[in-house]
């Protein structure tokens, strides 16, 4: 291996390269997943599992599949959001999710959004600078076009961006039009980054706001429920049918210290679900202790979430296995491609080991490891790290003595395991 695989800080990568088992489930995941997207109707999901056993690992995994499998087709779209936290109130869940969409993204459906419109206007001469009539530019093109048409356009002298936001929000008959207004206002540059300060909850002057073509901010609760709400309807117009909401560390809004505060967040995920019964799909993850204060609070949250609930059991010793092995397999498969003759190299050395697959490690490693961390995944990885780290500075060219690799963790040895 050139480098130590496992992670110094055993926290979810962005996009995880492992995945390992979790089939169970993973079946669970796309049966909401895809009831969501093929219906419209809109899905709940509550994961459950004790710190380091990989809520957060699977949560950014859904993320990227659904991104690369229904992110990136023609027509019919969908976006998956991860959110870390959900914070102290509903107007830090949106931020998240504005946040983790990014600028780049929204830039772009802000701009197909406004070409599918001004696309389907029987006269589009209103909103073309110095137009006479409709017959120049009312002729038909495809939307690409008007994406790369709109994009050269969108200036003071040329095309009324102004005209274009105002005349969507009032098709979307959305209770929040400012939202749709400054979510427009990203498509060109002069305004996009006054646009994205707003979009994400900042408090702007009256001047920048007059800028945007706006008259508010995103303040008071009802109004982040609201953007929500807007938000989903107007990427809808960009053919973006489902929206995944992917909400990590669900047993926060539980520790919230203001008992007002709390209620009135529990309250306000409750109307989240309920005011968006179409293209939205909520799947959350909540330790033990977080999910009994949700279930046993009474409130109606907790009946909107019961009806999908899942278990995210620590790992069994054969899928810590394959997890070491996982690991150890990118790594090895880099080594393999980047050093030349390497193959013939790692043939020759490991052609006496047992389960060369595993190497550095061996069976009697993965059984203490298993033991040691009882499944638990960040633990694991944790162990795994160290123990890389030790052999390789030690010169141990195999990981496999339960009695070493107890001196090299700080782990207890098991009553009457035995050294290999």
């Amino acid at each position: 291996m050139l480098s130590n695989p496992f992670p110094s800080i055993p926290v979810a990568e962005r996009d995880p390269k492992v995945f390992i088992d979790r089939e169970s489930i993973m079946i669970e995941v796309a049966n909401v997943t895809k009831d969501c997207f093929n219906t419209g109707n809109s899905q709940t999901m509550i994961m459950q599992g004790n710190y380091g056993n990989g809520k957060s690992h699977v949560l950014r995994y859904i993320k990227a599949r659904i991104n690369e499998q229904l992110g990136n087709q023609s027509g019919k779209r969908a976006v998956a959001a991860y959110v870390q936290s959900p914070g102290g109130d509903i107007n830090y869940l949106l931020s998240s999710l504005i946040e983790d969409l990014g600028l780049d993204f929204l830039q772009e459906q802000a701009l197909l959004s406004l070409a599918e419109f001004y696309n389907n206007q029987s006269d589009r001469s209103k909103y073309v600078i110095g137009s006479k009539s409709s017959t120049s530019v009312n002729q038909p093109r495809r939307l690409e076009m008007e994406v790369q048409t709109l994009r050269r356009d969108l200036t003071p002298d040329k095309i009324l961006l102004w005209s274009l936001g105002n005349d969507l929000a009032r098709q979307l008959s959305v209770k929040f039009p400012d939202f749709v207004k400054a979510f427009c206002r990203l498509a060109t540059e002069a305004s996009s980054g006054l646009a994205w300060r707003w979009l994400l909850g900042e408090r702007l002057s009256r001047s920048d706001k007059d800028v945007l073509g706006v008259t508010s901010n995103i303040e008071s609760s009802d109004d982040a429920l609201n953007a929500f709400t807007t938000l989903k309807k107007v990427l809808g117009v960009s053919g973006i049918a489902a929206v995944y909401v992917l909400l990590d560390e669900f047993e926060k809004v539980s520790e919230i210290q203001n008992v007002r505060a709390r209620a009135r967040y529990i309250d306000d995920l409750r109307h989240f679900i309920d005011q968006n019964d179409t293209g939205i799909c909520l799947i959350g993850c909540i330790t033990p202790t977080g999910w009994d204060y949700v279930r046993g609070s009474g409130h109606p949250l907790a009946r909107r979430l019961l009806g999908n609930v899942h278990w995210l059991e620590p790992f069994k010793l054969s899928e810590v296995e394959r997890l070491i092995e996982a690991y150890v397999t990118v790594a090895r498969s880099k080594y393999l491609d980047e050093i030349p003759n390497s193959n013939t190299l790692f043939t020759n050395k490991t052609r006496a080991v047992a389960n060369a697959e595993l190497f550095p490690f061996g069976k009697a490693a993965v059984s203490f490891l298993h033991e040691a961390t009882k499944g638990n995944i960040s633990e694991v990885l944790r162990l795994c790290k160290r123990l890389i780290d030790l052999g390789s500075d030690k010169n141990y060219p195999l990981l496999n003595d339960p009695a070493l690799i107890s001196q090299f963790t700080g782990v207890a040895l098991a009553e009457g395991a035995a050294s290999a």
